[in-house]
């Protein structure tokens, strides 16, 4: 993260988590790590859209694998939709029909 936007966090009463020790460069193919270390702190994953092969999966594949409930758009919001299709098909995600759901279990 940028140390000026990790100031301003922290200036005003917020807080920052991360694997990496600071100073640690990441690159690009540590965000599946980053997604997996969010879900842990998740009580849900919703996702909107998602292509085959995005990164999105592999959050969900996180969540499944932590016992994080994975949740799907009915309805299109103008992207990727196959992804989506997948996690359904194998059972790995219900579809939010209602967001009341989400706090009900």
């Amino acid at each position: 993260v940028k140390r000026a936007l990790f100031e301003i966090i922290v200036s005003q009463g917020g807080s920052f988590a991360s694997e990496h020790a600071p100073g640690i460069r990441t690159l690009p193919y540590d965000h599946a790590n980053r997604n997996r270390f969010i879900t842990l702190q998740s009580k849900a994953l919703v996702i909107a859209e998602a292509s085959v092969k995005s990164g999105t999966l592999r959050t969900a594949q996180w969540a499944h694998r932590l016992g994080v409930p994975v949740w799907v758009s009915p309805n299109g919001v103008g992207g990727q939709r196959a992804g989506l299709n997948h996690l359904i098909q194998k059972q790995r995600a219900r579809i939010l029909d209602d967001p009341n759901r989400l706090f009900c279990g």
